[in-house]
């Protein structure tokens, strides 16, 4: 149990990586995600389903989409160390994650 909240809270915060590659793979990458995303509110609309919050063609953004991503990521990530590790393990995740976040708006600048 434990060994798999641990990879799929890595998986998690590999997804924060993205900011720090280059700006000309950082953007084919977004454009790939929400490209996938886009797909699946299409199928969704199709099916006469609700569409997926960030899967709208026409009113998602790459900025906000980034913003809630960040934090769903990291509010997965604080639960789940604090639950599983305890308050050690949660402040390092805070830097952690506060530094990818600070480095995401300095390479979105």
């Amino acid at each position: 149990m434990l060994y798999s909240q641990v990879l799929k809270n890595v998986a998690h915060c590999a997804d924060l990586s993205n900011p720090t590659k280059s700006q000309p793979l950082y953007e084919q990458w977004v454009a790939r995600v929400m490209e996938e995303f886009f797909r699946q509110g299409d199928q969704e609309k199709s099916r006469g389903m609700d569409v997926s919050a960030m899967c709208d063609r026409l009113t998602a953004s790459v900025e906000k989409s980034q913003v809630a991503a960040l934090t769903v990521t990291l509010r997965f990530s604080f639960l789940w160390t604090d639950r599983a590790l305890g308050l050690v393990c949660v402040c390092v995740c805070v830097c952690v994650c506060l530094f990818s976040f600070l480095l995401f708006l300095y390479l979105a600048c």
